[in-house]
């Protein structure tokens, strides 16, 4: 055998060890260790009417098993991780929330962790961030019930981001901190990523002074950190496709008088909403 033929038989192997160390199975992919049969089903069967509702979920999947197995929230007797997320009890909180009577996290006042299934974990932060949001914005709370619909919207698309671009590896929580003035939503990461909600982030301010007021783009649900579970929280409505319109989200800022910003760290995203001194009008 001839030394071309020895080296591109070589380089073919390292190719071909290349190419299978190269691709790792997603997190929210991979079985569990959940059984089918903790799912809880008053939960899955309200999720399953919607979807089908909606027209996001085949009539011809009638049974439990079935259901999870076509949309790869199981394998086998195991629901997947994104199974396990979405309809499943878990020991370990996927969001802590932090309330403080100063800044820099000065004067703890109250405190409450949150756990799946997904929706629970959601909704129970939700009810901690309105249910303090007069100690962190009081004065605006005289805007009307408007401020108060557009905080839980954007609450909601902070904590929604958090939860599907998070990296569930760690065994950290989503961990929520409110102040005077401030929102913080912060979640571990794996790498260093400057997107939001589908798009290059740019900061409030650049959208303020650019005067963009048509922006309708909508967030693309299955390019993110965790696609499958992105992928079926919308398809059983645990997820509004419209919260993680990131343009909209962010003009919406403005015009309250709020700012919101990406803080990077080398294995922590935070995502700041605050008060600005003024308000755009």
């Amino acid at each position: 055998m001839s030394v071309n033929c020895l080296n591109h038989a070589y380089q073919r192997r390292i190719a071909d060890r290349i190419e299978r160390l190269e691709y790792i199975e997603p997190w929210d992919e991979r079985p569990s260790g959940v059984l089918l049969e903790d799912v809880q089903a008053a939960l899955f069967a309200c999720a399953c009417h919607h979807a089908r509702n909606c027209g996001r979920l085949a009539q011809s999947l009638s049974d439990q098993a079935s259901i999870l197995h076509a949309t790869g929230l199981a394998r086998g007797r195991f629901l997947t991780n994104s199974g396990a997320v979405l309809f499943s009890d878990a020991n370990e909180p996927l969001v802590s929330c932090r309330l403080f009577s100063g800044a820099r996290h000065d004067g703890l006042i109250d405190s409450a962790s949150h756990f799946s299934p997904y929706v629970c974990a959601l909704e129970g932060a939700l009810f901690f961030i309105m249910s303090h949001c007069r100690n962190a914005f009081g004065v605006l709370l005289d805007s009307g019930p408007a401020f108060a619909a557009w905080l839980r919207s954007a609450a909601g698309s902070l904590l929604s981001y958090a939860f599907l671009h998070r990296s569930y590896e760690a065994r950290s929580a989503v961990r929520v901190s409110m102040e005077p003035g401030r929102l913080f939503v912060s979640f571990p990461r794996e790498q260093v990523s400057t997107r939001f909600g589908g798009v290059s982030f740019r900061s409030s301010e650049e959208f303020c002074v650019d005067g963009i007021s048509n922006v309708t783009g909508h967030a693309e649900l299955f390019s993110c950190e965790n696609a499958l579970l992105a992928q079926n929280a919308y398809r059983f409505g645990f997820l509004d496709g419209g919260l993680l319109d990131c343009p909209s989200l962010v003009r919406k800022c403005c015009e309250w008088g709020f700012s919101l910003d990406v803080q990077e760290g080398a294995r922590e995203t935070g995502l700041l909403l605050a008060r600005r001194a003024t308000r755009v009008s």
